[in-house]
């Protein structure tokens, strides 16, 4: 499945399109208030139930200026708010059609994101792996945010990269858990390590590890996997990475945290 957006910018206010074409069609077409130009218009004001009505749209058409920091515009309208009281007709109808214009004149340099329907949730939702992930290794939150959101903006090397963050937050806790120091520059070294103290309780024959063995066992496997096929190639290399790649590794550590979020915790480690 193919992707298309316009443009691609790290962070971006939700942009609610419906809304404002809805205030572009109030600024453009509340003109018609003004009727011809017979001297009726040039004297007449707006009655107090449209004074009430242009309020209330006015109000409505600044803040979402301000929550898109279209200050210009916010500034335009409120001014236009304190003049409903006064303006003739005619007045009123410049007085949208200025508001229109200024409108956009300021979206004209805004590049619009578009996300495809299907991807909505990747790129607004914060816990797309599940509470229980979360809850165990709050740390990596903020990469699984910018992983899912890599992956709807088509970023397929960006959503590798933090793919890998997030399993080195399970990396870091799995080994802490076993009493062995992590240095992130190396994750070789770490896997042994922690390949070393299992094989050392297994053959200390306790019956407490025999219950963690294998859980302990899989993960270490799993960890070494990601460290050959992905880690060593992203964070070392020059790598890139298509839309299946992406997919994969997306899909293949979501399901890995899972599991380790099932005997590990985060802050029981470090304690």
């Amino acid at each position: 499945m193919t992707r298309q957006h316009t443009t691609l910018q790290d962070i971006m206010k939700p942009f609610d399109a419906i809304q404002l074409a809805a205030l572009f069609y109030d600024m453009g077409y509340s003109s018609v208030e003004r009727g011809d130009y017979s001297p009726f218009g040039l004297v007449a004001h707006l009655s107090s139930d449209k004074r009430e009505k242009y309020q209330c749209k006015f109000t409505e058409f600044q803040k979402e200026c301000e929550r898109l920091n279209l200050n210009v515009s916010a500034r335009m309208v409120s001014r236009a708010i304190e003049k409903l009281s006064t303006v003739t007709l005619h007045q009123f109808g410049d007085l949208c059609e200025d508001l229109h214009e200024c409108l956009i004149a300021e979206l004209q340099p805004i590049i619009f994101l578009c996300i495809n329907p299907q991807d909505r949730e990747l790129f607004s939702a914060d816990n797309l792996f599940g509470d229980k992930v979360t809850e165990a290794f709050p740390s990596a939150k903020n990469d699984i945010r910018d992983a899912s959101r890599c992956l709807a903006l088509d970023c397929w090397t960006a959503t590798v990269m933090h793919s890998m963050r997030i399993l080195e937050v399970g990396l870091k806790t799995m080994a802490t858990q076993l009493g062995i120091p992590f240095n992130r520059d190396n994750w070789g070294d770490i896997i042994k390590k922690i390949e070393t103290t299992i094989e050392e309780n297994r053959k200390k024959g306790n019956k407490d590890w025999k219950t963690q063995d294998v859980f302990y066992s899989k993960a270490a496997l799993q960890f070494r996997f990601f460290k050959v096929a992905w880690r060593d190639h992203t964070m070392h290399g020059n790598n890139t990475y298509d839309e299946t790649d992406a997919e994969t590794v997306y899909q293949h550590t979501k399901e890995f945290m899972s599991d380790l979020a099932t005997r590990l915790k985060e802050d029981a480690a470090n304690d």
